[in-house]
């Protein structure tokens, strides 16, 4: 059937612009929608959040990572509808991360469709260099080295994770001092962590 130019289709409240019928189904959105999507750092491990949605269209989703933004692979799939569209989602995931990592969102659609997430990216700097306590063991005063500009708090926590003590640090120095005597002796560990990139290093010390 032909149809000519200005005549309305008649399945939608489109124009064709000659004989070839518009396809509507290839240009509608897919039934569903990333509402959050989320990727940070945490002692080199990504971490992923993410909130869709719901949509009993869904197939599953996977969750891809490029090192250089353009060539992606698929890390994990999740086939459970329920869960990866229920509420808010979040996974720790094992993969280890160095230097600048690529991270998006595939949908795909029980009619095999698909829609991708806008993609996020996280850079693993391994603070871990510049990051130590002196004395360890400590008896008094710790002198904590520092990153330059990259440490917003030093956190202490005891061996049951509980945060006990915790310092903004307001200066770009590349070490601070911190007094332990309020500690009693025991296992501890001390964290640093940046706003900027969502990083945390941990280092385990013992007080005296």
């Amino acid at each position: 059937m032909l149809i000519f130019i200005k005549n309305s289709l008649d399945d939608i409240k489109l124009f064709d612009i000659g004989a070839n019928e518009f396809n509507a189904k290839k240009f509608m959105l897919l039934p569903l929608n990333f509402k959050i999507f989320k990727v940070w750092l945490q002692n080199e491990r990504l971490y992923v959040e993410w909130l869709m949605n719901q949509s009993h269209e869904l197939a599953q989703l996977e969750l891809q990572i490029s090192e250089d933004g353009k060539n992606f692979r698929t890390l994990n799939t999740y086939r459970n509808t329920t869960e990866v569209t229920n509420g808010l989602y979040k996974e720790l995931s094992d993969f280890k991360v160095h230097g600048t990592l690529f991270c998006r969102l595939k949908a795909i659609t029980k009619s095999n469709t698909h829609l991708y997430s806008a993609i996020q990216s996280v850079t693993y700097k391994n603070l871990q260099k510049a990051f130590s306590i002196y004395p360890n063991p400590v008896k008094g005063n710790a002198m904590v080295s520092l990153p330059n500009g990259e440490a917003d708090y030093l956190i202490i926590k005891n061996a049951l994770g509980k945060n006990i003590f915790e310092k903004r640090i307001v200066s770009k120095s590349e070490s601070v001092s911190i007094n332990t005597d309020f500690l009693i002796p025991g296992y501890y560990f001390m964290e640093l962590k940046s706003t900027n990139s969502n990083q945390i290093n941990t280092i385990p010390f013992i007080k005296q």
